[in-house]
């Protein structure tokens, strides 16, 4: 939720920055290639021979690749092209090429802009961003126009386009950010699964379906997982020892698990993690209110073995309100592991259990 409301809040003021975007017939991106006089919709004004009117700011954008797809704050700059012009009494060439070093200079700056994005983390850090480039942006036009006498020196344009592809070189258009994951992550998964009971524990109860849930809290390859089961079976015939347990009564069971796990092998598509640690389990019938509540309680060693399909990753790169960027994966965890279980010398067993979970898993990223 905290999410979803800082990305509301940057969309909003992105769209007070781009809002004229909306009519693409209007709009003229640099990567579109070199500026034509076909550009150059506007009416001139008598008293200026050329005007360039431009867009620069910023904008959330979402970048899909096959399995990926990233969220972050784009530098984003384009040209009204309804609204600039060069009058036709002048030399289109020479003030094309006039305009290109203008149309440059944006482009540059919006590059720039951008690498600064990339590290900002809060909506107060980007609008600060684009106000200091925003000057120098327009200082680097002033300049530039008064070098070149509003066009007419065609030494200084030949000399400031250069200038300006050279600073292009150097700093390349990034299409995809650059991060770094944190050592730590975090995870929670909810599915359905089952048990499996053998030995004397399976000849008295029933196999078992389960709802199961669970976290998880990791550094780098060690896991450390906390899972949750909730199920219900029945008792397949009457066991008596404390309590009756008589045959076809209905059993609740829930149980606890602690573990650690450790990646064996991790890539952009699956996630391998055997682990073991210790469980704990309880079956109960009846209830507190009517006094007749009896249970079964066990704990003992559990080993298993995670596997999790890799279904869409999301790399956001808008800082949450803890001014933190994160990572987060999708996927299918499928659950299988073994648990002893020794409630009397004649009632124990091993569970044998499969769960099939959906799984979010994130990182903290800078």
């Amino acid at each position: 939720m905290k999410k979803l409301l800082s990305i509301i809040i940057i969309l909003i003021t992105c769209s007070n920055l781009v809002s004229a975007q909306e009519n693409n017939d209007d709009i003229r991106y640099w990567k579109d290639g070199k500026l034509s006089i076909k550009d150059f919709k506007g009416e001139p004004k008598t008293y200026i021979i050329s005007e360039l009117n431009y867009n620069f700011g910023y904008k959330t954008h979402k970048l899909y690749t096959k399995d990926t797809t990233y969220v972050y704050i784009k530098g984003d700059s384009y040209m009204y092209k309804n609204s600039s012009w060069i009058n036709k009494n002048y030399n289109n060439n020479d003030y094309l090429k006039y305009n290109q070093v203008i149309f440059d200079l944006i482009e540059l700056q919006t590059r720039k802009l951008q690498n600064k994005l990339y590290k900002s983390n809060t909506v107060i850090d980007y609008n600060s961003d684009l106000s200091k480039h925003t000057q120098i942006l327009n200082t680097n036009i002033k300049d530039f126009k008064i070098a070149s006498k509003e066009g007419e020196n065609k030494n200084i344009i030949d000399k400031w386009a250069n200038k300006v592809n050279d600073e292009l070189k150097e700093y390349k258009s990034n299409s995809i950010p650059k991060y770094t994951k944190s050592n730590w992550g975090y995870g929670m998964h909810l599915g359905f699964g089952a048990s499996y009971f053998s030995n004397s524990l399976g000849d008295y109860f029933s196999n078992s379906l389960n709802l199961e849930f669970g976290f998880d809290l990791a550094y780098k390859k060690s896991n450390l997982f906390l899972d949750f089961t909730l199920g219900g079976n029945k008792v397949e015939k009457t066991y008596i020892n404390k309590n009756v347990w008589k045959k076809d009564d209905n059993l609740r069971l829930s149980s606890i698990d602690l573990t650690y796990g450790y990646n064996v092998f991790n890539n952009s598509k699956f996630k391998i993690s055997p682990f073991i640690g210790i469980k704990y389990i309880d079956f109960s019938q009846g209830s507190k209110d009517d006094d007749d509540l009896v249970h079964l309680d066990d704990v003992n060693f559990v080993i298993g073995l995670n596997t999790d399909f890799k279904i869409k990753t999301f790399v956001y790169l808008i800082p949450n309100f803890y001014s933190q960027k994160e990572i987060t994966e999708l996927s299918i965890r499928t659950r299988v592991y073994i648990a002893r279980n020794k409630f009397y010398s004649d009632l124990k067993g091993y569970s044998i259990n499969f769960a099939v979970c959906f799984n979010m898993f994130g990182n903290w990223i800078k």
